[in-house]
């Protein structure tokens, strides 16, 4: 608690009485303007729940590359096994169908290519949803920190009204006795 000290004119020109009445006022406004304002500890906890916040996204991005990626070994593996079935059977059909090998072998070039285009277009529309989700991430970072910004200036504030009204209450006091 601060120690409030009443200079003596004021003191005697009060009475004991008065003067123990007018600390307790100045208490009671030192303590109500303390109980508006936002502690250390209030800001470290909106700190750690905004790293909280930023983590589970990080988290959230790192499941959805761990999921684009085993999307794409699955996809992988499975053009893989299809390849090699069709080689085996390939091998089995030669000697019976050496005239349609050639035949055969475009088509499935062109399957290939095919899958191959599917695999690019899924891994460039995966990655512009990746993008995306970063800069709407990053742009609702900015909101609340802009915000938590703008609400620390209006508590500068606030606390310097309180304190002007203080100080002019003090001198109220001195210039009306």
């Amino acid at each position: 608690m601060t120690l409030l000290t009443i200079p003596k004119p004021l003191r005697e020109r009060l009475g004991e009485e008065a003067t123990d009445a007018f600390i307790d006022v100045i208490r009671s406004i030192d303590l109500e303007g303390k109980r508006d304002l936002a502690t250390k500890s209030d800001l470290l906890q909106v700190k750690i729940e905004l790293d909280s916040k930023i983590d589970k996204l990080d988290s959230k991005i790192d499941n959805v590359h761990s999921e684009f990626i085993s999307k794409v070994d699955n996809v992988h593996s499975e053009l893989n096994s299809k390849i090699d079935n069709v080689h085996s059977e390939l091998k089995s059909k030669i000697d019976k169908l050496d005239g349609k090998i050639d035949n055969i072998h475009l088509e499935l070039k062109s399957k290939i290519d095919k899958l191959d285009g599917k695999i690019d277009n899924i891994h460039l529309e995966l990655n512009s949803k990746i993008d995306k989700s970063t800069t709407e991430l990053n742009s609702k970072i900015d909101k609340v920190a802009t915000e938590l910004k703008s609400e620390i200036k209006l508590l500068h504030w606030m606390i310097g009204l309180m304190f002007a009204g203080v100080i002019s209450l003090i001198m109220k006091a001195f210039f009306l006795l």
